[in-house]
């Protein structure tokens, strides 16, 4: 395959409501069982979620495009889901390859996430991705980030990954394009996640640079993972210009040992590195924690580590900026994005070898400048 989620390796599935009940300090505080494990929001090395919160929790009118390994129905991003009008999720699989669709009729209409192959990071890593950016805030699990915000699940890869050219049908397909013989996205979105890459070196050049060009001009921001694979330089997409290619960054605030970096890197996010864990949140084991299906096919919980988890903090924080000012441009975003950041330790890597990109994403400093926008 040409591409492959973003995600390193994943451990501890939980069952809902495995913990029992749990409080936090926090400005807004989140209600959720697991919001004690979720580090990245509060944490020394966090992002200021729960001071963010005051500012907005996200509005519905606001969609964003996870395009991904697809969705399966989970209790807590459940209403978060785009829908049709019989009550079915709406969204679409551009998964070409037969074997890899693992539905056995290739493109179609529903975006359900089959399983897949867990050692390449997609068994149920859309589901994952999801809610970190908009899991309910509902005592029940997780707090995501942009709990009120609408999900778009658009599935680009299958069991064994994916391919640029499904990749290409489902960005412009989220953009508004016309794709021949699908109906045009009725959910016009705002932001695009994508925690996927290449493994291999792909230029983002012609056609392929097209595609983010053309999505930038119509308004909307393009998240980005920077990949996996512990070099210096981004993955694709992740190299295309005017995307927001993302870094990922452990609970110590470093750049995580898997997490790509170099020029072209906007920022960091929490992205999680196992056995580099939050002296606030040690059961956490420095995972990202977020919504999973079980091997019964129950909704649950596991903690990940992963580019892939960085992308969606950031996606979450960016749809709150839409949802407090609508006609915000992608260039803004990104400007307002580079100014709000925590700075690296003068130790870290980040700060010594450069690439990550300004500092940690602060969610708080960045709609406290959404905020004072005229």
């Amino acid at each position: 395959p040409e591409l492959l989620a973003e995600t390193t390796y994943t451990v501890e599935v939980f069952a809902t409501n495995e913990l029992g009940s749990s409080s936090s300090n926090a400005t807004v505080p989140a209600n959720d069982l697991y919001f004690p494990l979720q580090w990245y929001l509060n944490g020394e090395n966090g992002i200021s979620m729960p001071t963010a919160w005051r500012y907005s929790k996200g509005d519905g009118d606001k969609v964003v495009a996870v395009i991904d390994t697809g969705i399966r129905s989970h209790q807590q991003i459940d209403k978060a889901l785009t829908r049709n009008d019989d009550g079915s999720i709406y969204g679409y699989d551009f998964v070409s390859e037969l074997a890899s669709a693992a539905d056995g009729d290739g493109e179609d209409a529903d975006p359900n996430d089959e399983g897949g192959d867990s050692s390449i990071g997609n068994s149920f890593h859309g589901t994952h991705v999801a809610g970190i950016i908009a899991a309910e805030h509902d005592f029940l699990g997780t707090a995501g980030i942009a709990p009120n915000v609408k999900l778009l699940p658009i599935r680009a890869l299958g069991k064994e990954g994916g391919t640029i050219s499904d990749l290409v049908k489902a960005v412009n397909w989220a953009a508004g394009v016309k794709i021949s013989g699908v109906p045009r996205n009725r959910y016009p979105v705002s932001v695009i996640n994508l925690s996927l890459g290449a493994k291999e070196v792909v230029a983002c050049t012609g056609g392929y640079a097209s595609i983010f060009d053309s999505a930038i001009a119509k308004g909307i921001t393009v998240i980005v993972a920077a990949g996996n694979e512990g070099r210096a330089s981004l993955s694709f997409p992740g190299n295309c210009n005017g995307v927001i290619s993302v870094v990922a960054t452990q609970a110590l605030g470093d750049r995580a040992a898997y997490s790509n970096y170099g020029e072209g890197a906007l920022l960091s996010a929490p992205g999680g590195e196992f056995n580099i864990g939050s002296t606030e949140a040690p059961d956490s084991l420095g995972g990202i924690i977020s919504s999973w299906v079980d091997d019964s096919n129950s909704p649950s919980y596991r903690l990940s580590e992963g580019t892939s988890m960085a992308t969606p903090v950031v996606s979450g924080i960016v749809a709150l900026m839409y949802s407090m000012q609508p006609n915000i441009t992608p260039a803004r975003v990104r400007a307002i994005l580079k100014k709000s950041v925590s700075p690296f330790a003068p130790t870290s890597n980040c700060a010594i070898l450069g690439g990550c990109g300004a500092g940690i994403v602060n969610a708080q400093l960045a709609l406290a400048r959404t905020s004072a926008l005229k």
